[in-house]
């Protein structure tokens, strides 16, 4: 995901823009996914592979899948990523999995103007796949979650964990994107917690160097204004 007309560029062919190592790291910091973690991830709409590359490089010991509908991007992934990761060419819209998953962790395509409603479509294949047990995680502007659809997705699914990124991504290599992002978690043990993450070092933030606890410490947390 991201906005439009940032730099004078138009959007991509495939609303595909890959995720910066830095804000990657920055929620897997969150969730705790270190050397130890041996969960099954799922990252959809995985592009070139930039979150399942993260995963797998942080925690060797996981099951990590990339699902791509567009083949160009699925090869390119193929070539370049860990071959740990199992990559399949597929519609999340329609793929299902060979068990529940621990994490589903993506940065979403927004859709066409014609299609506004793929993202929403995108979060709620992601919530039934994962199930009560398991992690959401999206990347999604501020803005995303308006009033009727944060209200639809709370009462099916509850209310997720919001971080902010200090920092405004850049999705394109020109610059930072034009609005504000924020990492929404729903899961077990979340409900309506919010903080801000900041980037650490220039480019990407540095893996734990020791294994985490099965039980992450939480972020200092700041409570949202009542009403939002």
């Amino acid at each position: 995901m991201s906005a439009t007309n940032r730099n004078g560029l138009e959007r991509h062919e495939h609303d595909f823009y890959e995720t910066p190592t830095w804000a990657i790291d920055a929620v897997l910091d969150v969730l705790g996914i270190g050397p130890e973690w041996d969960g099954y991830a799922i990252d959809p709409g995985a592009g070139t592979g930039a979150i399942a590359a993260r995963i797998a490089e942080r925690a060797p010991k996981a099951d990590v899948r990339g699902i791509e509908i567009v083949p160009e991007l699925l090869e390119q992934a193929k070539a370049t990523r860990a071959a740990s990761i199992a990559w399949e060419l597929a519609d999340w819209l329609t793929w299902e999995p060979d068990g529940t998953p621990d994490l589903v962790i993506a940065n979403p395509p927004y859709g066409p103007v014609t299609d506004r409603g793929l993202a929403e479509r995108f979060i709620r294949k992601a919530l039934t796949v994962a199930g009560k047990k398991g992690t959401v995680v999206m990347l999604l502007r501020l803005n995303y979650l308006v009033p009727k659809v944060r209200r639809a997705l709370r009462a099916e699914f509850g209310k997720p964990d919001m971080h902010t990124l200090e920092k405004r991504p850049s999705f394109n290599g020109s610059g930072t994107d034009a609005t504000d992002y924020a990492w929404f978690i729903w899961g077990p043990k979340r409900g309506g917690k919010w903080s801000v993450i900041e980037q650490r070092g220039p480019q990407s933030a540095k893996p734990p160097s020791v294994p985490v606890p099965s039980t992450p410490e939480t972020p200092t947390t700041i409570e949202p204004p009542t009403g939002t």
